[in-house]
């Protein structure tokens, strides 16, 4: 992203501070790791990944991991309805969100349209296009408008092959995002509307933390792979119970536990492949002696 003149001045603001961010804490992973490597190199960088990316992929390498990818990456922001990702297409960037959320979403031939996977800032946006030639069969759409780190795919590809630790949790990734679009199929083959929907801004909150979604009522069935008019009755449901409120381009949910209680069994499992994310050690960092 660059600021042109037809961007607002807030919105160039914007960006500016997160290069500002982005060049800050380069510059500070630079001085720890010249740090770290005048001791005991591969115990002390161990200990050195205290910085927060906001990012939770890229927090869970070690300094030295952190910053090969960093240091090919650059600070964008994403509006939302931003496409990162066309069907039949292979796309030139991945993507470390920090902020927001991407829906990747299966449209057929005649319109149809369904939600299939959701990413936030617990991995990275078309990582799993470094594995092979094949093409997405996805849209990848910024729906909660994002910030991030954009990396060339032959970058982020490079370093797939040279960086153990990276290769290791680039595929924890996306595994877990694969064993989660299996449930989210099942979801909707199998659950009703009214629990889909909860479930889905279950799976929304995890990754945002927010209450107060602005998505439109037709944006949202198009998500779930629904008609409007079957959207709009589960979200009344949802509503008279007390759960949320719906506002024109805007739900607030009131109630998380309850939204819980209401929504399918799926939420237990999409819940738990996201808590367990990146919970057990990679190895050692890899350090050029170069």
């Amino acid at each position: 992203m660059t600021c042109t003149a037809a961007d607002s001045k807030e919105g160039c603001k914007e960006y500016r501070y997160y290069e500002r961010c982005i060049r800050g804490f380069l510059g500070k992973l630079t001085r720890d790791r010249s740090a770290a490597l005048g001791g005991a190199p591969f115990a002390s960088l161990a200990k050195v990944n205290t910085i927060s990316t906001s990012n939770r992929l890229l927090d869970s390498l070690s300094l030295v991991d952190c910053e090969k990818l960093l240091s090919r990456s650059k600070a964008v922001l994403l509006p939302q309805k931003t496409v990162l990702c066309e069907p039949r297409q292979r796309p030139a960037f991945a993507y470390f969100l920090t902020s927001g959320m991407l829906s990747s979403v299966y449209m057929t031939a005649n319109g149809q349209s369904a939600e299939v996977a959701v990413t936030g800032r617990e991995g990275v946006v078309n990582g799993v296009m470094v594995f092979g030639p094949a093409m997405s069969a996805t849209q990848g759409i910024i729906q909660i408008a994002a910030a991030g780190y954009r990396i060339a795919l032959d970058d982020l590809r490079n370093l797939f092959h040279s960086s153990e630790a990276i290769r290791s949790r680039l595929l924890e990734f996306v595994q877990n995002e694969a064993v989660a679009s299996t449930v989210i199929a099942g979801c909707h083959r199998l659950h009703t509307t009214e629990k889909r929907f909860a479930h889905w801004l279950l799976m929304v909150h995890d990754r945002v933390g927010t209450d107060d979604l602005r998505l439109t009522q037709t944006f949202l069935a198009l998500m779930l792979g629904s008609g409007r008019p079957t959207l709009t009755l589960a979200a009344g449901a949802l509503q008279r119970r007390g759960l949320l409120e719906l506002h024109r381009g805007r739900v607030t949910v009131l109630d998380w536990s309850g939204m819980e209680t209401a929504a399918c069994e799926c939420y237990g499992v999409t819940r738990k492949l996201l808590r367990d994310l990146y919970i057990n050690p990679v190895s050692r960092p890899t350090v050029s002696r170069g």
